[in-house]
């Protein structure tokens, strides 16, 4: 009897399309942004534009001298939000895969011994099944753990023979950078540091070498280093393949 294909691997598989598609997605969106800018460099400071934005809502008329201010600041903005549509993508992931071996325990395919003992929150009021209550529980838990720790259970259950600890460093660097450039400010702080067991990080910048940031420095995404964190990516996902 053929043996059943790993869900995993569709898991990773989707994750893969879902990465390419966003990046792809990105670097549209960036050639879009420069031949834009062209067009505003232009054209005078002193004329004025309008657009509709929306359903009844338009802007009133705006110097190009006022938008050509917000210029720079474009790309930075929109590497933000396709980074951070990679990191989401990447940490529900690792959520189905968690779920998928809590499935497997609760079915009584395999064991799930690397979770150890856990808490769960059961309602007994409730017509969800225990089974399943059990199972939500534990994922909810999962979601809320430091992501360090979600990814050192998940490497190890796919990873035994700890293939590319590098990449699997580097996503782990760049799931910190968009925590802290949604959450503290763009800096560094000594919890990053100290989650990746380092004095400092290096990131790429534009010119694709690397700077080193330490405690209290300013993060600043680049394409080279999106394009890293993409690469890194696809190197963890062949290393948890089955």
């Amino acid at each position: 009897m053929a043996a059943q294909p790993d869900p995993v691997n569709g898991f990773l598989d989707d994750l893969l399309q879902r990465l390419q598609d966003t990046f792809r997605a990105f670097l549209c969106a960036h050639a879009t942004i420069e031949l834009g800018g062209g067009i505003l460099d232009s054209i005078r400071d002193n004329v004025a534009i309008g657009a509709v934005v929306g359903l009844n809502i338009a802007i009133e008329p705006i110097p190009l001298a006022e938008l050509k201010q917000y210029k720079a600041s474009f790309p930075g903005v929109l590497l933000e939000v396709f980074h951070g549509k990679v990191v989401q993508t990447w940490k529900e992931c690792l959520s189905k895969i968690f779920a998928h071996y809590v499935s497997l325990h609760l079915n009584g395919t395999r064991r799930f011994e690397e979770l150890k003992s856990t808490d769960v929150r059961l309602d007994f009021r409730s017509d969800v099944s225990i089974d399943e209550q059990i199972r939500n529980s534990l994922v909810d838990d999962f979601d809320f753990k430091r992501y360090a720790d979600q990814q050192k259970l998940i490497d190890g259950l796919r990873n035994p023979n700890d293939l590319y600890p590098n990449h699997l460093t580097n996503v782990h660097k760049n799931v910190l950078m968009r925590n802290a450039l949604q959450h503290k400010g763009g800096r560094v702080d000594q919890f990053f540091l100290n989650s990746l067991g380092v004095n400092q990080i290096e990131v790429l910048g534009q010119d694709a070498q690397p700077i080193p940031l330490g405690d209290g420095d300013r993060v600043t995404l680049s394409i080279p280093e999106f394009d890293s964190f993409r690469r890194s990516t696809l190197m963890v996902c062949q290393a948890w393949r089955s």
